[in-house]
């Protein structure tokens, strides 16, 4: 990976039109296949980024990526991939997987915390951001809303305890995803979610109170993409 990304780097940092040669890159640093590639083994994703990190730092495209890989991978540090995903947001503000990503990191942060506080506050940043992002029209993303139904899902799991309050926050959030569905009704990720969150709502009117809530499939960034044209 790094001696064929070394290799790359120096025409494609020269280069501002599309190139077969900018698709093999994308492709060579897409954060999900990179981390998979290398069995899950963070450390090593890390070693292919930094070793390019000199000709690609004025690439969104690079930061958003390597952000997300701090999201996505067990070890991830979250205070570095806020730190490049607003280094990809300096580089190209508008465009909207990079707010994506960083309203999916919000949600990480908000279910990490120890402190509630703490917590409700990146929540707020992530529901802002998500509102935001779904009031934007020429935006139609199913990926948007998966990100928001799973990080308020997750926050409800750790921090709402009360039953009758979980109740409500829980049918809040599941008419969310009904009206999800419906704009996205072939969108399989936003069906899963539906059904986890139908599993929950259930499982409150259980006497067994010690059943965990049902997990939704970490799948809101599975299809990252980049306009062909490297930002360089």
């Amino acid at each position: 990976y790094i001696r064929v990304l070394s290799i790359l780097a120096p025409e494609l940092k020269n280069s501002s039109v599309p190139s077969r040669k900018f698709n093999l890159y994308k492709s060579l640093v897409n954060h999900k296949l990179l981390y998979r590639r290398f069995e899950s083994n963070i450390n090593k994703a890390r070693e292919v980024y930094d070793s390019i990190s000199d000709f690609f730092n004025n690439d969104s495209h690079f930061w958003l990526q390597y952000g997300s890989l701090e999201v996505e991978g067990a070890g991830g540090n979250l205070e570095l991939a806020e730190n490049y995903l607003n280094q990809a947001e300096s580089l190209n503000p508008k465009y909207h997987y990079i707010q994506n990503a960083k309203c999916n990191l919000y949600y990480k942060q908000s279910s990490s915390q120890q402190d509630y506080n703490t917590a409700l506050e990146y929540k707020q940043k992530a529901d802002e951001l998500g509102d935001k992002l779904l009031q934007d029209l020429s935006f139609d993303d199913a990926h948007t809303h998966h990100i928001i139904c799973r990080g308020q899902y997750y926050f409800i799991a750790k921090w709402v305890k009360e039953p009758e309050k979980k109740k409500e926050e829980l049918s809040l959030l599941k008419s969310k995803i009904e009206k999800a569905v419906k704009l996205h009704p072939r969108d399989k990720k936003l069906d899963q979610a539906l059904q986890a969150i139908n599993r929950a709502y259930l499982q409150l009117g259980l006497s067994a109170d010690s059943l965990p809530d049902p997990d939704i499939m970490d799948l809101s960034l599975i299809h990252i993409s980049e306009p062909t044209r490297p930002r360089l």
